[in-house]
């Protein structure tokens, strides 16, 4: 049966109507379950990220906030994101049951398919960002509840990008969505690290690292048969920050301190960050959508390893490094969480004014 606003010719032009907020999309008659897409779950990757950011300011040298006013706000920002986590996906659960047609275009198309990734990355995060009042240890039972359906479904795409059909290999899908399938890699590290299960976390930083290794290539190149983005999708460039800077923090969490490879990987995202930053205008004139949350995981990531690096190099100048990072992520999430609540209640008046039209 064919889904009205979820055409296959438009998904592969990336021009679905729906990078904006499901409830603010303009004039949309699709169902809201059809048009609440799995890119929407960026933002839960944005808000849980942030909860780890904040956990992991506690150890900084630079900054000396009262630690009742950190665990407070940790509790506050990692409740908000476990419940935006479990209506995120209690709305795509029941959208797999009623409309299973539209959930498995999502999967054919190249990149909304890297978000089936992202709920399981976030509820990692909030594992480790898990507050202290709450429980001061990780159970290694959610490290297996978590990161075996991860490691499923990256065995049918990773299958699909060497041995699948020609419009499945990775030279031919391969976009900066694409890095979001091998981050639950290092994520997964770092939390089998932290569970004690050094095995499983190096078995899992190695399928990630050489994964990332021949992803980064194959965007490097950009092959011909690659096609590029549309602009309304840039924000996802982030996400060449989020890789190193994972893979960094993963390698420290395993290794047990910030020795050369987490080095390497935490400069190779530094310069990342500083390419982006130059290319500015890669960025201007894109309207505000559900998309913009994706440099909110980047930068989080970002400012936890450079807080790592920092408790390691006790330098001046990188614990200001370590502050400005962390300054700018979080008023990232600020904004994005604003300018979102706008959106949604610009799109609520929109609909309601609508309705009062037709009813007059």
């Amino acid at each position: 049966m064919a889904i009205k606003g979820l055409s296959m010719d438009a998904m592969e032009q990336g021009k679905v109507q729906g990078e904006a907020l499901a409830c603010s999309t303009e004039g949309s008659s699709s169902p809201f379950l059809v048009r609440f897409h799995a890119g929407h779950f960026r933002i839960s990757l944005g808000l849980s990220s942030q909860a780890l950011l904040l956990q992991t300011l506690q150890i900084s040298e630079s900054f000396h906030l009262e630690p009742r006013l950190y665990e407070q706000l940790l509790v506050i920002i990692w409740l908000i994101s476990v419940f935006i986590l479990m209506i995120f996906s209690s709305f795509y659960s029941v959208k797999c049951i009623f409309y299973f047609e539209a959930v498995k275009q999502e999967y054919m198309d190249r990149i909304r398919v890297n978000y089936l990734f992202v709920p399981w990355i976030s509820a990692m995060l909030l594992t480790l960002s898990t507050p202290k009042s709450i429980s001061d240890h990780i159970n290694p039972f959610f490290l297996f509840i978590f990161m075996v359906p991860l490691l499923a479904l990256e065995l049918k795409i990773y299958g699909q990008w060497f041995l699948g059909g020609k419009s499945r290999l990775l030279s031919r899908v391969a976009n900066p969505s694409t890095q979001i399938c091998v981050v639950g890699n290092f994520v997964g590290a770092t939390l089998a690290a932290k569970c004690g299960w050094k095995e499983s976390a190096v078995f899992l930083f190695s399928v990630g690292i050489s994964h990332y290794i021949v992803l980064f290539v194959t965007l490097y190149q950009k092959l011909p048969s690659n096609s590029s983005i549309p602009k309304q999708l840039h924000p996802v460039l982030f996400l060449f920050i989020a890789l190193p800077s994972t893979a960094c923090v993963a390698w420290e969490s395993i290794a047990g301190s910030f020795e050369n490879v987490a080095r390497i990987t935490y400069f190779l995202a530094l310069f990342s960050f500083m390419a982006l930053v130059v290319r500015i205008n890669l960025f201007r004139g894109i309207r505000f959508s559900a998309a913009w949350w994706a440099c909110a995981f980047p930068l989080n990531s970002l400012a936890i390893a450079t807080i790592h690096y920092a408790q390691q190099m006790s330098s001046p100048v990188v614990n200001i490094m370590a502050d400005i990072f962390s300054v700018i992520s979080t008023l990232c999430v600020l904004f994005l969480s604003l300018a979102t609540i706008i959106n949604i209640q610009i799109g609520f008046w929109k609909k309601y004014k609508s309705i009062r039209n037709i009813n007059h």
